[in-house]
């Protein structure tokens, strides 16, 4: 083949197929067929496409639909379907064979189902949620394993994510701030038990439909009294969480983060609540934004938000009990001055 050039009309010795060359490499160019060049044979679609062509990009899967012989059996337990999925599992809507209470169970991927190391993280994911009792904290109802499936069952909260509606429509402050303030007391609550979510964000708070607000998702939750026999997993160094809720030592040793992690992570949502925007670079508070809020939500942010996690609220109370006073200023509403323009007073 040495002897052709690309573009040049070719003839198989042996078959006696025609063909244009065609060379790739170093120094090949494009070629164009020659006008009179023999018209291709059609062949399935499949074999049309050069594997470098645009053509030969595969198309996108279509969503995958549970078959029947794919649902997972859980003892005591009917499945219906299925609610979301993620990295370490996916979680179903089942019921309570006996009961008929509605349930959410959590199974653990299958494959890694196979892993010591990710099965100790989905029970860890347990213990957290079994440790702390709150409502505003999902609560779990029983964990198990069965045929080599592992799984959570946890009670079935009939909503969405706060996300949703920070999508649809821009939140009044008021009903951000009421939000914010029971994140807040649950995420106390889980402090006190030496519990640090670790990736809180609007997609990990629930909504109900009777105005319930739940944490969910202790997926990357760290025990602060607990020994870590599994380093491959949760060693120093390794940043886990999502970046943009991320506080700023959690992105470089996730391991050791603090409750303050937290603190941080609820300031950045709070902020997105009020603002539509995330507080990234050289970003501007509420009020210096021109938002109509007292002068105390900006306080709140700036040290929520601090670099040095020991400048930040001392814990998740202190937080709430900021929120609080901002709230009952948000109630009474801002004083008109004699100009006739509303401000809240003192005013900075």
């Amino acid at each position: 083949m040495s002897i052709f050039v690309t573009g040049q009309k070719a003839k198989c010795t042996r078959c006696g197929n025609k063909f244009i060359v065609e060379r790739s490499g170093p120094g090949a160019r494009l070629s164009t067929p020659p006008r009179d060049a023999e018209k291709p044979r059609k062949t399935p679609a499949a074999m049309t496409t050069r594997a470098d062509s645009p053509a030969a990009s595969p198309a996108p899967p279509p969503p995958v639909t549970p078959a029947a012989d794919a649902v997972p059996v859980i003892p005591g337990y009917t499945m219906l379907k299925v609610l979301g999925q993620g990295a370490m599992g996916t979680v179903w809507k089942a019921a309570n064979a006996k009961t008929g209470e509605l349930a959410a169970i959590k199974i653990l991927v299958e494959s890694l189902a196979k892993t010591p190391d990710f099965i100790w993280r989905f029970e860890r994911e347990a213990e957290a949620m079994r440790l702390v009792h709150h409502p505003g904290v999902v609560r779990m109802v029983e964990r198990g394993s069965a045929g080599g499936i592992h799984y959570i069952a946890m009670e079935f909260v009939d909503g969405e994510p706060i996300r949703r509606e920070m999508e649809r429509t821009r939140m009044p402050y008021a009903r951000a701030v009421a939000i914010s303030r029971r994140v807040a007391r649950a995420l106390h609550a889980a402090h006190l038990k030496g519990i640090v979510h670790r990736d809180l964000k609007p997609e990990n708070v629930l909504l109900s439909r009777q105005g319930e607000v739940k944490i969910v998702d202790f997926g990357l939750a760290g025990l602060a009294a607990e020994v870590d026999p599994h380093p491959n997993l949760t060693r120093s160094h390794i940043t886990m969480g999502t970046m943009n809720y991320m506080a700023p030592e959690q992105r470089t040793d996730a391991k050791r983060c603090t409750k303050h992690a937290d603190i941080y992570s609820l300031g950045v949502m709070l902020y997105e609540m009020l603002t539509r925007g995330l507080p990234v670079g050289r970003y501007q508070l509420p009020v210096e934004s021109g938002l109509l809020l007292p002068p105390g939500m900006d306080d709140l942010l700036r040290q929520a938000l601090e670099y040095d996690k020991d400048k930040r609220q001392k814990d998740a109370k202190e937080f709430d009990d900021q929120l609080a006073k901002v709230e009952k200023q948000l109630n009474e509403g801002p004083t008109a001055d004699e100009s006739g323009k509303k401000r809240w007073w003192p005013f900075a």
